[in-house]
């Protein structure tokens, strides 16, 4: 049997996660708190399939980051804890001219590129 790609792995932990009751637009804290999952080194909050992918998962933390930006803060990493997949994807370059706005130019990508980590 073939193995499943990254984005199907994905695609099945949302539709187990539904299955099972985990849907992340059901409320279930208070407004006082956030399960928006985001990363506390830069600050970015995760959208589209990793907001849905993350959030489905059932973790009691919201923070994600990478092992070694862990290490750099001199945070620890719970010991036996597993790496998690997200995409990336980027449809445009962006260009090193400024315009007379200074607003950045992006060119389109004939097709986008995506990227697991």
């Amino acid at each position: 049997m073939p193995s499943k790609n990254k984005s199907e792995i994905i695609a099945q932990t949302i539709i187990d996660g539904l299955k099972n009751g985990t849907a992340p637009w059901i409320k279930p804290w208070t407004p006082e708190q956030s399960i928006a999952p985001y990363n506390p080194v830069t600050g970015t909050r995760y959208k589209g399939v990793n907001f849905l992918y993350l959030a489905t998962l059932g973790k009691p933390d919201p923070r994600w980051m990478t092992f070694k930006q862990a290490q750099q803060n001199g945070w620890q990493v719970k010991q036996g804890s597993k790496g998690t997949i997200i995409q990336f994807w980027k449809f445009g370059d962006k260009q090193d001219e400024k315009t007379d706005d200074q607003a950045e130019n992006e060119t389109k990508r004939e097709r986008p590129l995506l990227r697991h980590y």
